[in-house]
């Protein structure tokens, strides 16, 4: 197991003859508290061969605090958690669009096999009502998470990850349902957010709220997925991702 303070070299040999693996093998190597200054990727694919070579690789607690440097944080200009929620809650809740429920409690399905909390509580869920579903809405419920601005995105994301293989329970005012969500998104949005980041929200759903002058949306994968502004209206798109398993 990798713990901060440890080096990692990772080494993976992979053959590959026309589309099919004939050798996978990958091999690892642990210092502790020490820093290796080089490290080896080598693929063979398709009878050709690139080799890149590192160096000066970091330890997990370098990386770590060079990932923080990024400013891959939440945006806005919230300075507390509750000056967020009460934002999102007046633009969303103005819509018509989506009955919005706080502070719903979940059990995880999905989660770490090490995990020692199976229970969890999202801050809100959203519904869709009839003026949404009118538009073809097809994008069932959605998870909002919200923090206050300069929230950094890893803890956040991961947090998010956990809400999409969670089941959620409804309140006793609308027949104590139990729900998934089709996509969870956080409040703020993310700024900063990209490449393998953005992908790897992408195949988990994983999407962004926002609140301006102008109106609301929701992204997921890009794509606009909801929006309400003076000039448009009620707009909706109903996108398909996160739903491979394994390699993507």
């Amino acid at each position: 197991m990798l713990s901060r303070g440890d080096s990692v070299l990772t080494v993976v040999v992979c053959e590959l003859q026309c589309g099919e693996v004939d050798t996978d093998i990958s091999a690892t190597n642990h210092v502790s508290g020490e820093t290796l200054t080089t490290a080896a990727f080598i693929c063979v694919r398709r009878w050709e061969r690139f080799f890149y070579w590192i160096e000066g690789m970091q330890s997990i607690d370098e990386v770590v605090k060079e990932y923080d440097s990024t400013q891959c944080v939440t945006g806005g200009e919230y300075k507390t958690e509750d000056d967020a929620k009460k934002a999102f809650s007046e633009a969303f809740t103005a819509t018509g669009c989506f009955n919005i429920y706080a502070e719903i409690d979940c059990w995880y399905f999905g989660g770490s096999v090490f995990g020692d909390k199976p229970t969890g509580r999202i801050d809100y869920v959203l519904t869709p009502r009839k003026p949404l579903l009118d538009k073809g809405w097809q994008m069932g419920c959605i998870g909002v998470e919200v923090k206050k601005s300069g929230y950094k995105a890893g803890p956040l994301i991961c947090q998010m990850i956990d809400y999409s293989k969670a089941v959620f329970r409804l309140p006793d005012a609308c027949g104590a349902c139990l729900v998934c969500m089709t996509s969870v998104c956080c409040f703020p949005e993310l700024k900063g957010a990209g490449g393998p980041m953005q992908s790897i929200m992408a195949n988990n759903r994983i999407g962004e709220a926002t609140v301006s002058k102008n109106g609301v949306t929701v992204r997921v994968n890009g794509t606009t997925v909801f929006g309400s502004t003076a000039r448009d209206g009620i707009r909706c798109k109903n996108v398909n991702c996160g739903y491979k398993n394994g390699s993507r």
